[in-house]
């Protein structure tokens, strides 16, 4: 039997999870027993959209592809398999790029990210949207990573933190501010995602600035393409380069690195590097856990959700100038456990907020999405400068990868707030807490030049290193130090 809809109370369009999800309050049909929206008479509700200049295929985009009651699951299984191209991307990106080059794959993803997202415009279902969204997963981060480890092979350590910070970080926080602005004047969600495919275009002219890492060059044993960017580098910044940029000692070493192909082998043989990258695994996965799940609350907020998905993107850029002076003047797990136990805390006590002051809910709620983003920041230079040369991109991507762990079960973590609301909260706050703490069992790394060689990684607090090793390490500095300069 159908239902009649007298009046559409509330109506607002809203992508909560970079999809672009509808969300429909109406005389509360949900609290009705055994009423399912399939079931509703959309007749007045239509009317009342045309009223409005909405979009009624887009209006009723959860009943034509079946996203209601019983099949609500697929609402945040899309996020899920977005993430899990992600984690698939993340993983073979980092191979890629150390086999083929920094620049190549980072401009093969760029474009793959503008075709697929606007393949995705023509979606006829669900389940095609979400095939093609794995692949802008795949290629989205995959980018964003690898424009990463670049920079950070290109830049002087000073620049390191202005670049992680200011630099990739600042980007997205500003494009998060832009995107509610846009969702908000574009009612069709084919047309937001036609926006979002057009700005691939700012990608071409990079093209011609930016350079192949010299440091991956070297490490193949391309001498005269490093040279020569670093040449160009020296004369565009008025500084006289060296006659002999590097050594035959340095060329020798590096013919040595090349001729030892690398791959995930060579840190699981290494107690060390075990450590490390099991510590900055769970770091990527809680943090990027929590990231995420704050975006996708954003619309169980109080309030209008274009404005708080809009704070939560606010929020961000503080958080980045915190995480830049952070990383400039203090320890890195300083930096790396404050963030984690102040994001952490702020969000666990919102479950003692009482009901009648729900500003202050969302207030906490902001302040912890602040320490988590900083917290994201600063997770990023700290994975960077722990790993060698022969081995960063790879390290990157095996993090990234199992971050996407927790961004895969982000979604599912809001859901089982329609079970207790409190639930995502104490999830959050419990396990960035608890990051927080075991960041301080990683070696400090500030003011250290980037290692190049496994053996000279810093060594996890409270593990002994072997004589051998200690001897590497000391013969190591001096070289490593002039070479960084290079560099």
């Amino acid at each position: 039997m159908m239902t009649s809809i007298s009046k559409a109370q509330d109506f607002s369009v809203h992508d909560p999870f970079n999809v672009y999800r509808l969300k429909v309050n109406y005389l509360n049909y949900w609290r009705l027993p055994k009423v399912c929206p399939k079931d509703l008479c959309w007749a007045p509700f239509n009317d009342y959209l045309h009223n409005l200049d909405y979009d009624i295929q887009d209006a009723n985009l959860h009943l034509k592809w079946d996203l209601t009651c019983e099949n609500e699951y697929k609402g945040p299984l899309t996020s899920s398999i977005y993430f899990f191209g992600v984690l698939v991307g993340t993983f073979l990106s980092g191979q890629m790029s150390d086999r083929y080059g920094r620049r190549p794959i980072l401009f093969a993803m760029m474009a793959m990210q503008t075709v697929t997202i606007l393949i995705q415009m023509f979606s006829p279902s669900w389940e095609i949207f979400t095939a093609i969204y794995f692949f802008v997963g795949f290629s989205g981060f995959s980018n964003y990573v690898v424009a990463y480890v670049l920079g950070c092979e290109i830049l002087s350590p000073a620049s390191r933190v202005v670049f992680g910070s200011l630099g990739i970080f600042m980007g997205s926080g500003i494009g998060q501010m832009f995107f509610p602005l846009a969702a908000y004047f574009i009612r069709s969600w084919r047309w937001l995602v036609l926006t979002n495919a057009l700005t691939g275009l700012l990608y071409v002219p990079l093209w011609w600035f930016i350079p192949e890492s010299p440091r991956w060059l070297l490490s193949q044993g391309r001498i005269e393409e490093a040279e020569a960017i670093l040449r160009l580098a020296a004369k565009k910044n008025k500084v006289t380069a060296p006659e002999v940029i590097f050594t035959s000692s340095e060329i020798e070493e590096a013919a040595k690195m090349r001729k030892k192909k690398h791959n995930i082998l060579d840190i699981l043989r290494n107690c060390n590097a075990v450590l490390t990258i099991m510590i900055c695994s769970l770091l990527w996965m809680v943090i990027t856990m929590s990231y995420y799940a704050l975006i996708l609350n954003t619309t169980n907020l109080h309030g209008n959700p274009y404005l708080n998905y809009f704070l939560s993107a606010v929020v961000e850029v503080p958080a980045f100038i915190i995480a830049m002076l952070l990383l400039r003047y203090c320890s890195r797990r300083f930096c790396q456990s404050s963030t984690l136990l102040m994001g952490g805390a702020m969000i666990f006590i919102v479950q003692l907020i009482p009901k009648e002051l729900m500003e202050l809910a969302t207030l906490l709620e902001m302040l912890g999405k602040l320490g988590v983003t900083a917290a994201f920041c600063v997770v990023y230079a700290v994975t960077s400068e722990l790993f060698p040369t022969v081995v960063r991109n790879m390290a990157m991507g095996t993090c990234s990868m199992t971050a996407r762990i927790g961004s895969i079960v982000s979604p599912f973590i809001i859901y089982l707030g329609n079970y207790y609301r409190y639930i995502p909260y104490i999830v959050i706050g419990s396990l960035a807490v608890f990051s927080g703490l075991i960041t301080l069992l990683l070696p400090e790394t500030r003011g250290k030049v980037l290692p190049e060689t496994l053996a000279q990684m810093q060594r996890i607090k409270g593990l002994k290193s072997s004589e051998k090793q200690a001897a590497v390490m000391r013969t190591a500095d001096k070289s490593k130090v002039i070479k960084e300069v290079k560099l």
